[in-house]
């Protein structure tokens, strides 16, 4: 909470001669009353307000002239300095002014705010990462098993045999005159070793196409586990 205002009053009046301190002691009284119900407490050292009025005679007229000043630790607080003249006007009418001069000083014055507290900027929300914006990784490729293996060898063997078959079968006769039972029994023979080479590839093919479909789902397989479904 903020610690209320703390002021002391200091009247001056020696510049009216022998009434002088019977003036000062009511102006003062008068003057801290005013202090406290503007909630302005006594001063207790050099860093509170110290309120110094000074009055004296006109020359010229009947009435007063003062003049007041607010310092804290010896030096002048800003704005807390003024004069005024009081004309043809009695004691009384000169504390009344000195009253609504004070009064307004002690609102100057005020209680001392305490330091306002910066407050401290808060800390940037963490945004979690939304796991349907993240990069699906691609399914693994295709891994050759024991299956695919036994498929490529005999894809392999198989288009070897189709060659040689279809070589067999169509090759010009090159056996001598008086063997034309033996020419017969070669293409025979070679259309017999293109056959077994279409059905080994057939098979090659097969095994192939079989062990592809296995590595695609087992790869499917392993990436739904790691994903998390969202509804």
């Amino acid at each position: 909470m903020a610690e209320p205002a703390r002021a002391s009053l200091q009247v001056d009046a020696s510049a009216l001669g022998e009434a002088g301190p019977a003036v000062e002691q009511r102006l003062t009284t008068r003057g801290e009353r005013v202090l406290r119900d503007e909630d302005v407490l006594p001063g207790r050292g050099a860093h509170d307000a110290l309120i110094t009025i000074r009055v004296d005679t006109l020359p010229d007229a009947i009435g007063y002239r003062y003049d007041y000043n607010v310092t804290r630790d010896g030096e002048l607080v800003e704005g807390a300095r003024g004069a005024a003249e009081c004309r043809t006007c009695s004691e009384a009418e000169l504390a009344e002014q000195l009253d609504d001069a004070i009064e307004r000083l002690a609102q100057r014055l005020g209680p001392d705010e305490p330091e306002a507290e910066v407050p401290r900027e808060p800390p940037p929300p963490v945004v979690d990462a939304d796991p349907a914006a993240a990069p699906v990784a691609a399914p693994p490729g295709w891994n050759v098993g024991p299956m695919g293996g036994a498929g490529i060898v005999l894809t392999g063997v198989g288009g070897l045999a189709l060659g040689l078959g279809v070589g067999l079968a169509v090759a010009e006769p090159v056996l001598l005159e008086g063997n034309a039972e033996r020419n017969s029994t070669v293409s025979v023979a070679g259309l017999a070793v293109a056959v077994a080479g279409v059905a080994l590839s057939a098979t090659g093919v097969a095994l192939l196409l079989t062990d592809r479909g296995r590595s695609r789902r087992a790869g499917q397989r392993a990436h739904l586990s790691g994903a998390t479904l969202r509804f």
